[in-house]
């Protein structure tokens, strides 16, 4: 869905950009008479802060829901779901990553770096 309001934005949006050249050009009276900045100022606040009010109320909510990352499963994307938030997991690094043999020797010490201070 968003890909075809993108696509209508890009066909629309030099069509709108040439209807506002003109309607604010349209009530000139000399060639060189400056542009009506401050009411393209306020209108173009207006049409954004319209925009964004509409997407926030239209996205879907409901009271203590959290939405689960999408990811990678068996080779497959398994993608977000919406959850009750007591059952989300907060810190993402809490979720089991079975690991491969071989992959990650756990038995490794690693020596402390050198803090650059003579010894």
């Amino acid at each position: 869905m968003i890909r075809i309001i993108v696509q209508l934005v890009l066909i629309f949006l030099p069509l709108a950009l040439f209807a506002i050249y003109r309607l604010s050009t349209a009530n000139r009276r000399e060639p060189g008479e400056p542009w009506p900045i401050i009411a393209l100022v306020i209108t173009g606040f207006a049409m954004s802060m319209a925009l964004y009010l509409f997407l926030f109320f239209k996205e879907p909510r409901d009271e203590r829901t959290c939405t689960t990352a999408p990811r990678f499963e068996n080779g497959e994307l398994v993608p977000s779901r919406t959850i009750p938030c007591e059952n989300a997991s907060i810190d993402s690094r809490r979720h089991e990553v079975e690991r491969r043999a071989g992959e990650i020797d756990e038995n490794v010490t690693y020596e402390p770096r050198d803090t650059g201070v003579g010894e």
